[in-house]
């Protein structure tokens, strides 16, 4: 999962145009070190399998074992490499409207799935690759999550008395830990980036504004 996401994050860097832009020679490197990475994994899966090359050191980042990591991983080698190889992998890992890659069945876009999903969705209008070397069902796939999740977010901040976007099925639990209202509510920012509907911006704000203070505490 570490490896995976290592790979992630450097082809991401890697594939930047304007990172390219202001350090070429890093930039370079890091892809090289990223390609490096994935023949690391490649290489683990081929000899252990995919299940048997997973170790659990830690529960963080263990939500869907390392499944979500490569998927990432094979995503952003895509993109920074163009090599359609990478693309038929991540296509085979996984699946954008599959709801076994939602979080407890309901939380979409969830750990690095999203993460894929994102910088999928905005390859061509970040500049890392050109709109038809993307797969138009795969596209279409990411950007309904996107829509989708970003809806469920401003649900939860319209039935909340603060805005906040303290989701639903977390109230049946009677329980929550480690929610944050600004985290919550970045999903409502990718969504704004392909359909700028006001009531986004308003439940940006809501969110923004219970940590600021406007809570049940009054306090930031």
């Amino acid at each position: 999962a570490v490896t995976a996401a290592s790979v992630a994050a450097l082809a991401q860097c890697a594939s930047s145009p304007r990172f390219k832009s202001a350090y070429p020679a890093v930039a370079a490197q890091y892809l090289q070190k990223a390609q490096l990475g994935w023949q690391f994994l490649t290489n683990a899966i081929a000899r252990y399998g995919k299940n048997g090359a997973y170790q659990k050191i830690t529960h963080y980042g263990d939500n869907f074992m390392h499944d979500d990591e490569l998927a990432w991983a094979a995503c952003e080698m895509y993109l920074a490499t163009g090599s359609v190889s990478f693309q038929q992998q991540l296509q085979a890992w996984f699946d954008p409207a599959d709801p076994g890659t939602w979080r407890w069945g309901w939380w979409r876009m969830s750990e690095c799935y999203g993460n894929a999903i994102r910088s999928y969705a905005f390859a061509a209008r970040s500049g890392r690759l050109a709109a038809n070397q993307l797969d138009t069902t795969f596209l279409g796939k990411c950007e309904t999550q996107i829509r989708a999740a970003g809806d469920d977010t401003l649900a939860w901040s319209q039935q909340n008395a603060y805005g906040s976007s303290f989701p639903e099925a977390t109230k049946r639990v009677l329980t929550a830990g480690w929610y944050f209202s600004s985290d919550q509510a970045f999903d409502i920012t990718v969504a704004y980036q392909l359909n700028p509907r006001p009531e986004y911006l308003t439940a940006i704000l809501a969110n923004m504004n219970y940590e600021a203070g406007c809570n049940p505490v009054n306090v930031t």
